[in-house]
This record gives structure tokens, C-alpha cells and sequence, in this order.
């Protein structure tokens, strides 16, 4: 292991940024889909494709300072895509998506511990809708 990494710092860093390159991909390619596709997709992502990067941003289990910084600046470059994604499809503030990402981690990460939401995801997605976008 030490001869391709020089330290298990170096090892983890390697692995979130490679990690943090398909979730962004992911994100990127999100941006083309229609509401309903954008949010199912988002809540699914971590639980289907085992990201860590998605894993790592949904429970913030990280106790190096340098490693909260890298995640920082990774989280800060995931959120201005998507921030800019509902600024042109749906005119949204920054505070309006940052509330919308806000509310679909929470989401996520429930989704990720519980395997499911113990309600109608369907109207939950539909009750969301009515809140952001119209």
C-alpha cells in the first residue's frame, strides 16, 4: 500500500477525491434532468452507487482539519452547480437552493440509515414541488 500511497492521510485523500469526481460527474449530468428526475436521482445517488464522497458529505465524519478543508471546498463546488442549475431552470436565490439541498440531505441521509421514509415519498416529492417551484 505504501508504494503507490505515502501515507493512510494521502490514501484517504486520493480515494475522496476520486470519489468527489463521480459525485460531481453525477451532479453535472443531474443538471439536464427535469424536476421530478433531478430529485429522485439526487435521493437515490448515495444509497445506489456507494459514494463515498456522497457518504462522507451526508454524515461529515471527519475529524483532520485538512481533510474538513478539502471537503469544504469540494461541498462549496457541488453546491454552486446545483445552485446554478435551479437559478436558471427556476430562477431560485441562493438561499432558496441552499434550503431546497438542504431539506433533500436530510432526506438523503434518512433514506441512506432507514433504507426508506416511513411516508408516501410520491407526495412528499409532490408537497416539495409545490413549496419550491410554483
Amino acid at each position: 500500500l505504501y508504494y503507490y500511497f505515502s501515507s493512510k492521510e494521502n490514501l484517504i485523500e486520493e480515494l475522496v477525491n476520486y470519489s468527489f469526481n463521480n459525485y460531481k460527474n453525477f451532479i453535472v449530468e443531474l443538471c439536464n434532468k427535469d424536476w421530478k428526475n433531478w430529485v429522485e436521482e439526487f435521493l437515490n445517488y448515495s444509497k445506489d452507487s456507494k459514494n463515498i464522497f456522497s457518504i462522507i458529505n451526508q454524515n461529515w465524519y471527519c475529524e483532520n482539519d485538512e481533510m474538513k478543508k478539502l471537503l469544504k471546498t469540494r461541498q462549496l463546488e457541488i453546491f454552486s452547480i446545483i445552485n446554478l442549475y435551479f437559478s436558471e431552470k427556476y430562477s431560485f436565490s441562493t438561499e432558496k437552493s441552499f434550503l431546497l439541498l438542504s431539506i433533500l440531505e436530510k432526506k438523503k441521509k434518512r433514506k441512506c440509515i432507514y433504507w426508506e421514509c416511513p411516508i408516501n415519498n410520491e407526495k412528499l416529492l409532490d408537497e416539495i414541488y409545490q413549496l419550491f417551484v410554483l
